[in-house]
């Protein structure tokens, strides 16, 4: 096995034969949704020859193996913060995905009520931030009961508090504002993604946990009706034998509710388990969000799981792709 490839380049510029000799350690960490994609580099820099990278740049990651077809690209980021230290003359340099813009991140004052649906509000965010809009149908066509209010919030944020109301996934990158529901590994279209099949032949080292600590048995949300002053409750079981759970939300509209109990309830069901796993080379990596299917590790391993994080963990000698996943529900 030789080495890893590493490519990286610096607003355009290839950077990756003056940067690959001094790369002490990387990693790129991509999310299916929840939380931007990040990197994060450490450089030598102990002949005093490496300017220091500027705060804002565009930086593109591709990792993989000469034998096994090439680097792949991993994301384009921005340069978010540079730390220089000493003596030992390094750069630690951290970032985001490139697509966080800062328009995501402005704080404004706005409101959508019915006839609108979810899909409007997603599809004017993304155009607000000159992105494409990838929405799930199902979720699209969700009307608006009542009121979706943004007060002092980010695009950003209300997106990702519309996701975990709803149940979905919502994730900026490459261009897109991608909406889907979590855990179902499939696209914005409907389409499967396949990770493919996985036995314990392709990882160096794997974990899958059981644990009863996120069991419960029931998702409930209230509901206070403003036009009869009555309150009520939404139930969906989470599956188990565990404290049942009440939304801390008191939610306008019995269907709001509805969207919100279950989606508690999968999300519980689905933090009882989880595998871990670095791959051997040979593998190629899976894509966030994809399905994969786990076979020949016995007892109930056995499997569908939706792929959460993906790691690589670089230095000049080699490379590691880290895989964590959740079951499919």
């Amino acid at each position: 096995m030789t080495a890893p490839v590493i490519q990286i380049t610096i607003d355009g510029r290839d950077v990756s034969s003056t940067i690959f000799p001094r790369v002490l350690d990387g990693s790129v960490s991509r999310h299916d949704g929840g939380k931007a994609d990040q990197f994060s580099l450490t450089l030598s820099n102990y002949d005093g020859m490496l300017a220091k990278p500027k705060r804002g740049a565009s930086l593109t990651v591709a990792l993989g193996f000469v034998e096994f077809g090439g680097p792949v690209d991993r994301g384009t980021y921005l340069i978010q913060q540079v730390v220089k230290k000493g003596p030992v003359a390094v750069f630690h340099v951290t970032g985001h995905s490139a697509d966080l813009k800062t328009t995501l991140k402005t704080q404004k004052n706005r409101s959508w009520t019915a006839p609108k649906t979810l899909g409007d509000v997603l599809r004017q965010i993304a155009s607000d931030n000159g992105l494409a809009a990838a929405i799930d149908p199902g979720l699209a066509a969700t009307p608006i009961d009542t009121l979706i209010a943004q007060t002092g919030e980010s695009d950003m944020h209300l997106v990702t508090r519309l996701a975990r109301r709803y149940g979905a996934v919502g994730k900026v990158a490459m261009g897109r504002l991608t909406f889907v529901p979590m855990g179902a590994g499939t696209s914005a279209t409907g389409l499967a993604l396949s990770a493919g099949t996985f036995t314990p032949n392709d990882f160096e080292s794997f974990s899958i946990t059981d644990s009863d600590r996120d069991a419960r048995g029931k998702s409930q949300a209230r509901v206070w009706d403003r036009a009869t002053a009555k309150g009520s409750t939404v139930s969906a079981s989470a599956g188990d034998t565990g404290p049942d759970y009440l939304h801390p939300e008191t939610f306008g509209s019995a269907a709001e509710a509805k969207a919100a109990a279950p989606a508690r309830a999968k999300a519980f069901a689905r933090a009882r388990k989880r595998f871990e796993g670095a791959l051997r080379a040979a593998s190629p990596p899976p894509t966030p969000g994809a399905a994969m299917t786990t076979k020949g590790f016995g007892d109930d391993d056995d499997g569908d799981w939706v792929v959460k994080t993906v790691t690589d963990s670089f230095s000049g000698s080699g490379l590691v792709t880290k895989v964590e996943a959740e079951p499919k529900i």
